[in-house]
């Protein structure tokens, strides 16, 4: 069930075009993804396909490596290198049998000093700028797009996470499990979240992580959901809608992006109700 995680430097090539790179240009790649792709394991459990490209290409959708697969393929386009990266995710999304590194973003290098961080599959609203210094601050804010889930006694949260980050560099090899490791001297962004949730990007390219990461987070989550987004009207992306299915009784939560949530059993499924479905996630 797990593969070994494997790694490499990242490169710099970017510093040739730097000028080229700004958060305006990023943003805007990070916003089409929101609006052309969705967070899904669909494709990997009904379409059986074990490649997040290949679910990029047939559903417009898959896990957090399709998302950043969709913006590296965008930025290429303009002439902009960017690199998948492994990272942690925080407990409240962790189940059992997550490895320590359950979980990939992406990162833009503008220069040998610093990179641009973007998570599509953690809702950054914004690219964050990640300088490559020890205990060098800065922040970044994320969307919880599910935040209509909450009763209405915790509604004065807002929706948006402001979360500090300290950029950090390994002192030894560190060896997480069978499976991963980080090596020495490794740049790494510690983030801690208000609600204080805490989790880490490592700053090395992940050659392998559909394999590596993907194959068991769809073999421990085996209820297919689908999340899609859109944007509201201060141009941050919100839930569009989403479907957790429960392959057992053949069950779905379906939800909008107006706050409604409901259940349906399998006999209630009816065709105007996958219908109003398709319109929303583009998958029953």
């Amino acid at each position: 069930m797990y593969e070994k995680l494997k790694t490499r430097p990242i490169k710099f090539e970017n510093e040739k075009i730097s000028k080229k790179i700004s958060k305006k240009i990023l943003k805007q790649a990070l916003d089409a993804c929101y609006t052309e792709c969705a967070f899904s394991t669909f494709p990997y459990i009904y379409g059986k396909l074990t490649s997040s490209k290949e679910a990029l290409k047939k559903y417009s959708s898959g896990c957090c490596i399709a998302l950043c697969i969709f913006i590296k393929d965008w930025l290429k386009t303009k002439g902009i290198i960017s690199y998948l990266i492994p990272a942690t995710i925080p407990s409240e999304y962790k189940m059992p049998g997550y490895l320590h590194i359950s979980h990939v973003a992406l990162v833009v290098p503008i220069d040998e000093k610093r990179v641009y961080l973007i998570d599509p599959a953690f809702y950054f609203i914004e690219p964050a700028i990640i300088d490559l210094h020890i205990n060098k601050e800065t922040k970044l804010t994320l969307k919880n797009i599910y935040i209509e889930e909450v009763e209405t006694e915790l509604s004065k949260y807002t929706t948006i996470d402001v979360v500090k980050c300290r950029t950090l560099k390994t002192t030894k090899r560190i060896q997480f499990n069978e499976y991963q490791s980080i090596p020495k001297n490794t740049w790494y962004v510690s983030c801690h979240s208000e609600a204080g949730h805490e989790w880490e990007y490592y700053i090395r390219e992940v050659i392998n992580p559909d394999d590596a990461i993907c194959k068991f987070f769809v073999g421990i989550r085996t209820n297919p959901f689908i999340t899609q987004t859109t944007f509201d009207s201060n141009d941050i992306v919100k839930a569009k809608g989403f479907i957790l299915k429960n392959l057992d009784d053949g069950s779905i939560k379906f939800g909008r992006g107006d706050g409604m949530r409901r259940t349906y059993e399998k006999s209630a499924i009816t065709p105007a109700l996958k219908t109003e479905i398709n319109n929303i996630c583009f998958v029953v």
